[in-house]
């Protein structure tokens, strides 16, 4: 890969670390205690990562043309946007969490309650929240 090449994926890439680890991080500190220094180092590795980012984004290579955003409809449209992906990356993130504590799943089943599949949420659904059940809270 040539230098300018290299330099073009530098944002993505620093963007999806800035994402990824300050992610892992957490689910670490939850597991390990949050004095981890492993799970600390990864928040803060993201933290740097995502400052990176916002440096590398101030080149004329940037992943947006900033001039975009002056547009209200095109600003009110990306906020929008960014507020619904994060919200359902952390109910994806937690329902996964859930199925496996409180529903004593394994990590496969729990990862494929969440698939689109009509036929996955279907048996997800029979499997945790059947009248009951003794892998369900409350049932």
């Amino acid at each position: 890969m040539t230098a300018p090449a290299a330099a073009a994926h530098a944002g993505p890439h620093t963007e999806d670390g800035g994402v990824v680890l300050p992610t892992g991080g957490l689910l670490r500190n939850s597991a390990t205690g949050w004095a981890s220094s492993a799970a600390t180092a990864s928040v803060a590795a993201g933290a740097v990562l995502l400052a990176g980012f916002a440096v590398l984004q101030h080149r004329p290579t940037a992943m947006l043309d900033r001039r975009l955003l002056r547009d209200r409809s095109v600003a009110a449209v990306s906020l929008a946007t960014i507020t619904l992906s994060a919200g359902m990356f952390a109910v994806i993130l937690y329902l996964t969490i859930f199925l496996q504590g409180a529903c004593a799943s394994a990590r496969s089943p729990a990862g494929s309650g969440c698939c689109p599949s009509p036929r996955r949420c279907s048996s997800s659904r029979a499997y945790c929240a059947a009248p009951g059940s003794p892998r369900c809270p409350g049932g």
